[in-house]
């Protein structure tokens, strides 16, 4: 729990509570809001575009049959394309597993409206303190922390 004091100073403090809404009940409903929709997209996009770059690749090279088995071979007129159509590829794939990453980097938030009332439940007193005394908070402070 955070406080602020007239005095511009902030007590924090870890309590052991819960909130009660309107409706007497544990908890507040709110709206869930997932951020990560559009990281998700962005992943796709670059796995399309890593995949459109491999492809590409494969296109300049030639699988030739031969006595000792499948022979690989790229033109020497086709090595660049080759080669930037490789790069593309994977650093469209880094960018992906970057989006993948940052998308399981988020958490879902709960929306909830300003201006709502609810009542907090401590299960567990504690002090405030302010250096080393306990501070005492007048009623009203506490309303408004």
């Amino acid at each position: 729990m955070s406080c602020t004091l007239k005095s511009k100073d902030i007590l924090e403090n870890i309590v052991d509570g819960y909130v009660v809404g309107e409706d007497g009940k544990a908890g507040i409903r709110g709206v869930v809001v997932r951020r990560e929709k559009d990281l998700l997209a962005n992943s796709f996009l670059s796995g399309l575009a890593s995949g459109f770059g491999s492809g590409l690749s494969e296109s300049f090279q030639r699988d030739m049959v031969s006595p000792l088995g499948v022979v690989t071979e790229t033109r020497s007129s086709d090595v660049f394309k080759k080669g930037a159509a490789e790069g593309v590829s994977n650093s469209f794939d880094r960018l992906s597993k970057y989006y993948i990453e940052r998308a399981e980097q988020f958490q879902p938030v709960i929306q909830i409206s300003a201006g709502r009332e609810v009542d907090v439940v401590f299960k567990k007193g504690f002090h405030l303190q302010e250096g080393s005394q306990p501070l005492q908070l007048a009623q009203d402070e506490w309303r408004r922390s």
